[in-house]
């Protein structure tokens, strides 16, 4: 397993991926926190703009955002072998399928997690740029910091990176592992958007990411409980952490039962027919055509055809449907709006 973790790591640090998603998540952090115009989880004016219901609250953001950076890297890394045809010589090494699962989904889960780790120093960062009103400023806690770490990023990357490598091993496709991430964002939606005060305790457990169950923690918190105050890691909240990573934990048993070293059916007889159909001979020779012309027209059939393959693509179907599904994603529950305390300077 160790050698596994190991071949992991070193094949996501010498790919550009892990640097360009920590980048884009350290940016996005930043711009949220160095943005006065930008309130997540606030209640006006009256909040600091570095308050540590919002340091917390944008964490939970950026991890269902995350949920990309999962799918790239853990669902990526199971399916990598299927798809780059190596699937073969993989399984004659002798490693076992225990230490490959495994060994895959902790270097996978690592670097997601590590990435998405970024927006929360992009965050710290950012309440330190000189153009924000240092009035709106409040003293540096290191508190909410660190129950973001390990009270948000932690669990939540764990339990998305394991749903999402299950749903990836035992379908052999990303499309499986992005219809997973789909599902989580339909199921914050709707809970997020048809609870109440009288449902919300039972309704939180069941969200994925636990943004509900924090609000829920948090709604009735005054202005300067929000300003100070990190919250404790008790009731619904823990309740709907413990209930997910226990998910979590037994879609990976579940997947080391069902996970088998073996070609996905129809892949031979695929590749036979491929070579079979390939011309053994050719005697011809022809030259190509040049020109500005020839260019073009090269360029424009190119450029059309690429175009057709994105949009026909599942990939792209799938992701125009997470557009379509999150536009309360970063939004509190509906009914957190109708009870937000009174806002006194």
């Amino acid at each position: 397993m160790l050698e596994v973790f190991r071949f992991e790591c070193r094949y996501q640090l010498r790919s550009p991926l892990f640097l360009s998603i920590a980048l884009t998540w350290f940016l996005l952090g930043l711009f949220i926190m160095a943005s006065e115009s930008v309130q997540i989880g606030g209640v006006g004016d009256n909040l600091n703009l570095n308050a540590t219901h919002t340091i917390i609250f944008t964490q939970y953001v950026l991890c269902m955002i995350g949920m990309f950076a999962a799918i790239a890297f853990v669902a990526g890394a199971i399916t990598r072998d299927q798809d780059t045809r190596t699937a073969e010589l993989l399984y004659v090494t002798g490693v076992n399928e225990s230490s490959y699962l495994f060994g895959r989904f902790a270097g996978g889960t690592l670097f997601a997690t590590v990435a998405v780790l970024a927006g929360l120093l992009g965050t710290l960062v950012g309440t330190f740029m000189p153009w924000l009103d240092q009035e709106r400023l409040g003293a540096f806690v290191a508190e909410p910091y660190i129950f973001a770490m390990f009270g948000v990023v932690l669990p939540t990357m764990f339990v998305i990176c394991a749903i999402f490598f299950s749903v990836a091993a035992l379908t052999r496709s990303m499309m499986g592992a992005y219809m997973a991430g789909l599902g989580c964002l339909i199921i914050f939606a709707v809970i997020a958007n048809n609870t109440d005060p009288e449902s919300i305790d039972t309704l939180a457990l069941f969200g994925p990411f636990g943004q509900v169950a924090f609000s829920e923690l948090t709604r009735y918190w005054t202005v300067a409980e929000r300003n100070f105050q990190t919250p404790a890691l008790e009731g619904t909240l823990l309740y709907n952490r413990l209930i997910w990573v226990g998910l979590a934990c037994i879609a990976l048993v579940i997947t080391r039962l069902l996970f088998r070293f073996r070609l996905q059916k129809g892949d031979a007889k695929k590749r036979n027919s491929k070579a079979d159909a390939r011309p053994r001979e050719a005697h011809f020779s022809t030259k190509p055509a040049t020109g500005g012309r020839v260019t073009w027209q090269q360029f424009l059939s190119f450029t059309w055809l690429d175009i057709r393959g994105v949009v026909k693509s599942a990939p792209f179907l799938v992701l125009l449907a997470f557009g379509n599904s999150t536009s309360p994603a970063v939004s509190s529950p509906r009914w957190t709006r109708l009870s937000e305390p009174p806002c006194t300077r």
